[in-house]
């Protein structure tokens, strides 16, 4: 077992490039328990042997704020895919957190991803959704695609396949907010329903009957709870005032 040390030296301790960002809420709660009673000595932190803190960053925080000493182990060979694994039983780690790992360490996909995000305001899910054209796949299907997107974020193997084709459908998304009662246009739900309207080429007569009928917040979309449920919503508006006879499920 790995000889356990003790230190008041906090500068020696480097932020792994790729962990994610601190919790300032958690390391208030561990602080607050430490002022009640210094238990430090029976949780030290993992380092590897460049002394990257592999597991503890909010610990060592806690402790520099509380002038505590900090007990450490070191690791020989422990590296960033480390991190997440030690923290299965802990604070789990967002979808973000990912993103935002990848990107720091140089990930060019992730960067286009984490930027396609905050530009549109948007989730990993639906933007890494939008960003590989999958988001207009049947229910059963998208279960499965956005199971098997998250575990390609996670693991590092997201590829963006058709980025213009996202940036088309964000922008729609944004028009389409000004008729919805909330943010549920950023859903995968409303996202698959709106890509399924654009494949049939009925996006833009979608937007002319919104804002053609659309005139108070009493008539604005509803939230629901499944992709059909807004086709429902989308075939109403289309078949306002027209003789053609949407049917859109």
């Amino acid at each position: 077992m790995e000889e356990i040390k003790k230190t008041t030296d906090y500068n020696q301790f480097k932020r792994a490039i790729g962990n994610r960002d601190i919790d300032e809420s958690l390391v208030q709660k561990i602080q607050q328990s430490v002022q009640l009673k210094d238990l430090l000595m029976y949780n030290p932190i993992i380092v590897n042997e460049n002394m990257e803190i592999i597991d503890g960053q909010h610990t060592l925080e806690a402790a520099r704020r509380s002038n505590k000493p900090i007990y450490y182990m070191i690791s020989v060979g422990a590296n960033i895919n480390d991190i997440a694994r030690l923290n299965v039983n802990k604070k789990s780690w967002l979808t973000t957190d990912y993103v935002k790992s990848y990107v720091e360490r140089g990930y060019d996909d992730y960067k286009i991803l984490f930027s396609f995000m905050r530009k549109y305001g948007i989730s990993a899910g639906t933007a890494g959704l939008l960003l590989t054209g999958d988001e207009s796949s049947t229910p059963d299907k998208n279960r499965v695609t956005i199971y098997s997107l998250y575990n390609k974020i996670k693991s590092g193997h997201f590829i963006v396949t058709d980025l213009d084709h996202a940036e088309e459908m964000a922008n729609l998304l944004i028009k389409l907010s000004d008729y919805c009662k909330t943010g549920f246009w950023r859903t995968r739900e409303f996202v698959g329903a709106l890509s399924e309207i654009h494949s049939q080429g009925l996006h833009t007569d979608l937007l002319h009957k919104l804002e053609t009928w659309i005139k108070s917040d009493a008539q604005r979309l509803e939230r629901a709870a499944r992709k059909v449920d807004y086709l429902r919503q989308f075939e109403d508006i289309l078949n306002r005032g027209s003789s053609r006879g949407y049917r859109l499920y």
